[in-house]
């Protein structure tokens, strides 16, 4: 994870990232999942939907991890 995604965020609960890119990133140290990387992506993001309840903290991290 980049460290400016860190940042001003309480190391204990690191939650909500920062989503204020800097200019001059760039983007070098991403690690891709190869030809099913964004398959895999969706199936994990559809799971955790299904295991959280409308409403609940748990569903709000997941919101935020798909609006990111």
């Amino acid at each position: 994870m980049p460290s400016w995604r860190l940042e001003g965020v309480d190391e204990t609960a690191r939650w909500p990232l920062k989503r204020n890119v800097p200019i001059d990133e760039q983007w070098l140290g991403l690690v891709k999942g190869g030809r099913d990387g964004v398959s895999l992506l969706l199936v994990a993001l559809s799971w955790w939907k299904a295991a959280t309840a409308d409403g609940s903290s748990e569903r709000d991290e997941y919101l935020s991890a798909l609006d990111d």
